[in-house]
């Protein structure tokens, strides 16, 4: 069945069985697997299903779970009796059967109702990359057996006909080299003499040292020394690199090579290319890694707390084949908590008061020591564990740790081998790639939990705010955020000890104040008045960016809320308003942005290098006619000054390269700006891309207003964001079957009637003839997280980020698509302006 499936999946074509007992899900399937060019049949429900698979060969079969006559559970159960290598992804509405349940009955994959084909397609993808790895592998294998069956059978005959060994060693793939005792070397094949690159004349007879030297001669790991020494087989992996540049890992092995009498003589040697094993193994290694990551995020965006952790942990107890399991959190007062205890573990356990929660001053034993000097450590012995307690027979603990703190622990334990140093870094691997996913969870968890403990305060406090008024400000005042009631001429009437913290006053000294001496209007008055009339019109305003500045002078960002509170006359009495502290959401966006950049630089590598070589390519060239005139006593001084010059030139133009890549890397501060050209800002950014377009075959198009406008703003930031645009340009039109692959980027003025930010404005659009965005989900694309991209190829944070960027330098960024027609992205800013 599997080999079926990647022949079909070759031909690009499928035998696929879709079984729903919904018509119109049957009806969307037709369609979508008709314009897929598979070949499909349907039934509406399980019994009609088996009949066709009696009947008929297919590679996948498509099933609901709850169906009338046979449920798509038993449909499973009874198919894959007789029929144990078909391949099913179950369809299910988020009922009672989890991932386990269905892997369990022997499915490949399920995906949840309401079907998205998109995601249906990437299910089937990955179900053929699967079974394509696996083709390779087998492949692989096939051969090594075929080659060491061969290898023995030449080893067999050679002890009769010495002129036939040596005609059959020369058509082995793998590299032969036979030593005696003295390293001289007796015997090779063609493949050794191509393996070192040697004439047989300059190889036979002499010592094999002088060949093909490495580290081992001459000491104790010599592979003759340690057969000499009663050592049967050598066997160890080698690097070697070729005439290209290029490295090649080859498995050598080393055997003893005996007389009659089973004295050794000397050794037989055999290098064998495993480049592209290894390379497969490594691919399907991170192809894995990736699934599991991609489940572990998903776990965590879409299961609750009460079970986020043990699907996580069983994820992981899988793959490291390992019986009991712990994956626990520091909480809020220091504690390690464990909701992840494998229910054997629980159950088995019979420790008295036994918990969840382990207090810092009860970390011992490995797994303590792990939290608290934050390294992963490996115990491949029994470990001393409290009397009642399961046995722990081989135990590796790894923390989680996020910005330099311990965050949390993954601990795995009675693997039915001893773990290795790979299993600790495959761990630490997960580790880190969840610490701030996890940190991200703990966070919203205690900012969810401040949160309802302030409203449950603000409840109380208004329940009995007839009663005790006294109690009322009480409670307000101990609120986390800032919080400042004024009377409808804006004077402070009430404070919480939160503001007087935060604003560094006494309280006498705020009580009558203006407010607005603390209200910092970010240099942008327009904006602020049009926020204080809309506070006073609509007695309400909510998640308002701005400052506070306190008694020090200093500014900090604060998100705001206020409401007023009017008077039996229905006039303002009063002005509520509540500010929360955004430094630490200010620096996690900069850090988020700082991570983009990044991505951003590792998709331009290419453009690098193409902008390096070239100077490095002038200097190879002058440093070589200089080298040749020295050599023939040729050298003027005249033209070596010349020659001298042109070098430091080229030094200056990579120099200059370097420091701007150095500039765009490094994390922006706050509230810097230049005075900037857009139009140089475009060609300075498409110096690193256009190498990158040009090797995909994709054509750019220049349109930029001659009469370019300067603007004041942040030049790595908005290069950031131009940088993003054209890398989401170049994945569309590289999706798409056109021949002509085209993005043009055009800039142009619009007056203030025409522009959608009421002000003379001056617009970047970057258009591609691309694959397009579905209309569905056009207005979600500017949202944290969300990505077209495929897994591993997109954060979903680019064009958030770049909205933040422009909405900070007062402007807007929308776009415009059509689905297999391409994608505009319009930047709209404003000609007088400067950045927040």
């Amino acid at each position: 069945m599997q080999n079926n499936l990647l022949k079909n999946s070759a031909k690009g074509k499928h035998n696929i069985l879709i079984v729903d007992d919904d018509q119109v899900m049957i009806d969307i399937f037709k369609i979508f697997f008709k314009r897929l060019n598979y070949d499909y049949k349907t039934a509406l429900n399980g019994v009609e299903a088996m009949e066709l698979i009696n009947l008929h060969h297919f590679d996948i079969v498509i099933a609901d779970i709850n169906m009338p006559k046979m449920s798509g559970i038993e449909l499973v159960k009874t198919a894959l009796k007789s029929f144990p290598d078909l391949n099913f992804i179950m369809m299910t509405g988020g009922d009672k059967y989890s991932f386990n349940d269905i892997i369990a009955i022997g499915a490949k994959d399920y995906i949840i109702k309401p079907i998205r084909l998109n995601e249906l397609e990437s299910r089937i993808y990955k179900l053929d990359r699967e079974m394509e790895i696996l083709s390779q592998l087998n492949i692989t294998q096939e051969h090594l057996k075929k080659s060491l069956e061969q290898f023995k059978i030449i080893s067999a005959k050679a002890q009769q006909k010495h002129l036939e060994l040596n005609q059959i060693v020369n058509q082995m793939f793998e590299a032969l080299r036979v030593i005696d005792l003295d390293f001289n070397i007796i015997n090779i094949n063609t493949a050794y003499l191509n393996f070192i690159d040697e004439s047989e004349r300059d190889v036979m007879g002499n010592k094999c040292y002088n060949i093909f030297p490495c580290l081992k001669c001459h000491t104790d790991e010599c592979a003759l020394f340690q057969i000499m020494h009663g050592k049967k087989d050598i066997q160890y992996e080698l690097t070697k690199k070729c005439a290209d540049g290029s490295e090649r890992l080859y498995f050598v092995m080393s055997s003893p090579l005996k007389d009659d009498n089973d004295n050794v003589k000397g050794i037989i040697t055999t290098y064998r290319d495993v480049t592209i094993i290894k390379k497969i193994i490594k691919q399907e290694a991170m192809a894995k890694e990736a699934f599991i990551r991609e489940k572990i995020s998903k776990s965590f965006l879409m299961v609750s707390d009460e079970l986020v952790y043990t699907e996580v942990l069983n994820l992981i107890l899988k793959e490291m084949q390992s019986k009991y399991g712990v994956f626990g959190y520091i909480d809020n007062t220091g504690d390690l908590v464990s909701p992840t205890l494998t229910r054997d573990v629980w159950t088995q356990c019979e420790v008295p008061e036994k918990n969840i929660i382990f207090p810092k001053k009860s970390w011992t034993g490995i797994w303590g020591r792990s939290l608290i000097e934050q390294v992963s450590l490996i115990s491949n012995q029994p470990i001393r564990v409290p009397d009642g307690h399961v046995p722990m027979l081989r135990v590796l603990t790894v923390p989680i740790i996020y910005d330099l703190k311990t965050i949390g622990l993954f601990m795995v334990a009675n693997k039915k081998t001893d773990y290795d140093n790979d299993d600790m870094l495959w761990l630490e691997s997960i580790a880190n790639y969840i610490a701030p996913i996890l940190h991200a969870r703990l966070q919203k968890n205690l900012q969810e939990n401040e949160r309802r403990q302030i409203e449950k305060a603000l409840k109380e406090s208004e329940e009995r705010y007839r009663t005790s008024n006294r109690y009322m400000e009480n409670i307000l005042k101990s609120m986390l955020d800032v919080l400042i009631v004024t009377d409808s001429n804006g004077k402070i009437t009430m404070v919480n000890r939160a503001a007087l913290e935060f604003l560094e006053y006494a309280e006498n000294e705020l009580i009558g104040m203006d407010v607005f001496n603390i209200w910092e209007n970010n240099d942008d008055t327009d904006n602020f008045k049009e926020f204080v009339n809309k506070l006073k019109e609509n007695k309400l305003v909510k998640n308002y960016d701005m400052s506070y500045r306190t008694k020090s002078g200093e500014k900090i960002p604060v998100n705001f809320s206020g409401s007023v509170i009017l008077d039996i006359k229905n006039q303002i009495f009063a002005i509520v308003t509540i500010a929360r502290d955004m430094r630490e959401l200010k620096n996690m966006m900069v850090q988020l942005i700082q991570s983009e950049k990044m991505i951003a630089l590792g998709e331009l590598t290419a453009g690098v290098a193409h902008e390096l070589s070239q100077p490095l390519n002038v200097i190879k060239i002058i440093s070589q006619m200089l080298i040749r005139n020295l050599k023939k006593n040729q050298l003027n001084t005249e033209s070596f000054m010349q020659d001298t010059d042109e070098i430091i030139l080229q030094v200056g133009k990579m120099a200059m390269l370097i420091d701007h890549m150095r500039s765009f890397t490094r994390i922006s501060p706050e509230g810097v700006k230049a005075n900037i050209n857009i139009n140089q800002l475009i060609q300075l950014s498409l110096r690193f891309l256009t190498q990158q377009l040009n090797n995909h075959n994709i054509e750019l198009n220049l349109n930029l207003e001659p009469n370019s406008f300067e603007i004041m703003g942040d030049p790595i930031r908005l290069e950031q964001v131009l940088l993003n645009l054209l890398t989401n340009a170049r994945y569309a039109v590289e999706k798409n079957k056109k021949e002509n692959k085209t993005i043009e980027i055009r800039t142009y003025p619009i007056d203030a009637e025409q522009s959608p930010i009421k002000k003379d404005s001056f617009a970047i659009s970057v258009k591609d003839n691309g694959v397009g965005i579905p209309d569905k989900i056009l207005n979600k694309i500017f949202d944290q997280f969300f990505t077209t991209k495929e897994p591993g190829k997109g954060t979903g944070l680019g064009l958030s980020i770049s909205r933040k960027i422009i909405e900070d330098h007062n402007g807007i960024i929308e776009v415009e698509s059509e689905i297999e027609q391409g994608s505009v992205f319009r930047i709209i800013l404003p000609k007088e302006h400067s950045c927040r």
